[in-house]
């Protein structure tokens, strides 16, 4: 969740004072572990900018994710195939370009 901050103009107040991924907004968990990233559309103002950084697929968990409405650039990284648990994945309204890689 920190790489994918970083595509962030400004973090949430909330990701900056607590190392509890539970406790940020506009993320999701089931008991301790996290299931949903959702940035959907521009709700706060907050911007995300850059590519989809592979990081994110450390979560293995992660059942949901929500990007749509930015200006994220460059390709879907391979890596999105290895979330077996992944069952929404929504990157709509940006600027990424390639195809959807066969893992996905």
């Amino acid at each position: 969740l920190v790489a994918l901050s970083k595509a962030e103009e400004e973090a949430p107040e909330n990701w900056i004072s607590s190392s509890d991924h539970c406790l940020w907004s506009r993320v999701t968990c089931d008991g301790s572990t996290v299931v949903e990233y959702n940035f959907d559309g521009d709700e706060d103002g907050r911007r995300l900018k850059g590519s989809l950084a592979p990081e994110f697929t450390f979560l293995r968990n992660l059942e949901r994710i929500y990007v749509k409405g930015y200006d994220l650039t460059g390709s879907i990284p391979t890596e999105v195939g290895e979330l077996s648990a992944l069952t929404n994945l929504f990157l709509g309204i940006n600027a990424l370009n390639g195809t959807i890689p066969s893992e996905v």
